[in-house]
C-alpha cells in the first residue's frame, strides 16, 4: 500500500478498561468470547477455522465451567458464540 512502518521501542500504551464491567464478571466473559470471534473473522481466519475454534476452544471452555459448577458462566460463553453467529453486535442484554 506504500505505507511506511515506524517502530518506537520506548513507547508505552495504556489500555483503559471500562469501569462499568467488573473484571471476571459474566459480562466481561461474554464480550471477551464474542469479540474474539469477531476479531478473527474480521482479520481473515476463514470460516472453517472459525467454526472449528468456536466448537473446540469455546466448547471446551463452556464444558469446563459447567463441570466446575459455574453453569451461568458456561451459558454465557455459549450465548456469546451463538450471538456472534447470529450477527448480534453492540451492547448485550445479559
Amino acid at each position: 500500500a506504500g505505507l511506511r512502518t515506524v517502530i518506537v521501542p520506548s513507547s508505552k500504551i495504556w489500555h483503559k478498561v471500562s469501569r462499568s464491567i467488573s473484571p471476571g464478571s459474566n459480562t466481561q466473559l461474554y464480550y471477551f468470547c464474542r469479540n474474539r470471534l469477531y476479531f478473527l473473522k474480521k482479520h481473515g481466519i476463514g470460516k472453517g477455522r472459525l467454526l472449528h475454534l468456536s466448537l473446540t476452544h469455546f466448547g471446551r471452555m463452556a464444558a469446563a465451567m459447567a463441570v466446575r459448577g459455574d453453569k451461568k458462566a458456561s451459558h454465557t460463553v455459549l450465548r456469546a458464540v451463538c450471538d456472534f453467529y447470529r450477527g448480534k453486535m453492540g451492547k448485550a442484554r445479559l
